[in-house]
C-alpha cells in the first residue's frame, strides 16, 4: 500500500502532526475502537494490518520542507503491534523524525516498545493505553496486545531510563471499579495521564459523572492535578 504523503497536520490536541505508516491493528481490540470506526472496515479485514511500502521515502522528503513539532506515529493504530517485528518501520521513522529535530509521542498497548529504547532521547513520550488492571478484562477486551503487567513494566524501564512516560485512560470500560482507576492514577512511575472518552458504551450518565468527580478529587488528593489532563471532549463534561 502506497500514500502521497505521510507527515500530516494534525488535530489532536497535544501534538502538531500524525504520522500512520500502518493501516489496521492486530490488537484486535473488541470495545468500539475510533481508529476502525473512521476506516469503515470489518473487524476481520481492520486485524490484518498493511504497511505503506513507501513511508520512509515520503518521511524523508516531508521532514525537509515541515518545520519541526511534535509528532504522534501511528495515531490511527499502534506503532508496536505485531506487524512492525516484520516491517522495523517504527525504528526508522524514529530515526528520520528525531535527526530532524522532531519531537515524539507514541502511544502503544505492546511491550515492544521496549526495543527501541536505546534511541529514546528527552525529544521522545513514551505512552501505554492502560484501561484496566484486571487480565480477565484485557484479554477480554484487548485480546491480542501485551498484558498489562508488561505494560506497566514496560513503563517502570523506560521511566528509570530517564524517558518521559504518559498512560491514556480511554474508554473507562463498563463495570470498571472507581478502586481500579485509583490505582492507576496513583501510578509513580508516570509523568502524566490523559483521560479521553469516558466510555465507548451506553453507560448510565450518573456513572460517568460520579467517576470524574472521583478522578477529580483523587488527583487533589495525590497533588497531581497538574499532570492529570481531560481531553476535550469531556472537560466540559458537566458534573
Amino acid at each position: 500500500m502506497e500514500r502521497k504523503s505521510l507527515l500530516n497536520k494534525s488535530k489532536i490536541e497535544y501534538v502538531d502532526y500524525n504520522c500512520n505508516y500502518y493501516e489496521g491493528c492486530e490488537h484486535g481490540c473488541l470495545y468500539p475502537c475510533y481508529a476502525r470506526l473512521m476506516s469503515y472496515k470489518r473487524y476481520e479485514d481492520w486485524i490484518r494490518p498493511e504497511a505503506v511500502t513507501n513511508a520512509l521515502e515520503l518521511l524523508k522528503c516531508e521532514v525537509e520542507r515541515k518545520p519541526p513539532g511534535r509528532v504522534m506515529i501511528c495515531s490511527m493504530t499502534d506503532p508496536y503491534q505485531p506487524i512492525n517485528r516484520r516491517y522495523g518501520l517504527t525504528r526508522k521513522i524514529v530515526k528520520i523524525l528525531l535527526d530532524r529535530g522532531f519531537e515524539i509521542l507514541i502511544q502503544t498497548k505492546s511491550a515492544d516498545v521496549l526495543a527501541d529504547i536505546d534511541l529514546f532521547n528527552d525529544m521522545v513520550t513514551v505512552g501505554m493505553t492502560v484501561v484496566t488492571l484486571s487480565e480477565q478484562a484485557r484479554r477480554r477486551f484487548e485480546p491480542f496486545a501485551s498484558p498489562i503487567g508488561l505494560r506497566l513494566a514496560a513503563l517502570r524501564i523506560l521511566k528509570g531510563s530517564g524517558v518521559r512516560t504518559r498512560i491514556s485512560l480511554e474508554p473507562i470500560l463498563p463495570g470498571t471499579r472507581f478502586e481500579e482507576i485509583s490505582k492507576i492514577l496513583s501510578l509513580d512511575f508516570v509523568d502524566e495521564w490523559w483521560v479521553g472518552i469516558l466510555s465507548h458504551t451506553k453507560t448510565d450518565p450518573n456513572y460517568h459523572r460520579n467517576l470524574e468527580r472521583f478522578m477529580i478529587a483523587k488527583i487533589e488528593q495525590l497533588g497531581t492535578t497538574d499532570r492529570v489532563h481531560f481531553k476535550q471532549e469531556i472537560s466540559a463534561f458537566p458534573i
